[in-house]
């Protein structure tokens, strides 16, 4: 239980100590969801608007039934029923006894816009 609120914590600092104008939110709308797959309309440094997707799974750790930030987490296989509510996306990933845990994270915390370019 210990290790569960340290991941927790971790994630938490991680998320409010990162520079929040790089939060992809602040520059990109229109965001959807396509399997893994993150699209947005996300401003450039000229100003223009361009089309950028990121496969999540590149961003994201499935850690028994809860979503983590972790590069190359590859999360996909494990979970399944993905949704998009504005930064959060919510899905079930399985848990080490295979039985599915409802689990969201929040996006804008680990993605961010990169010159028009979504990354993590």
């Amino acid at each position: 239980m210990y290790l569960f609120g340290s991941l927790i914590l971790a994630a938490i600092s991680t998320c409010s100590a990162a520079n929040e104008l790089n939060h992809f939110a602040y520059s990109c709308d229109s965001s959807t969801l396509s399997g893994t797959v993150l699209i947005s309309n996300c401003q450039r440094e000229d100003g223009l608007y361009v089309s950028s997707s990121i496969d999540l799974v590149d961003c994201l750790v499935n850690t028994n039934g809860i979503l983590a930030y972790c590069q190359n987490g590859n999360y996909g296989p494990t979970c399944s029923g993905y949704s998009l509510s504005g930064t959060v996306l919510s899905c079930t990933c399985l848990d080490f006894q295979q039985a599915g845990q409802s689990t969201s994270i929040d996006l804008n915390c680990c993605v961010t816009n990169t010159d028009g370019t979504l990354t993590c």
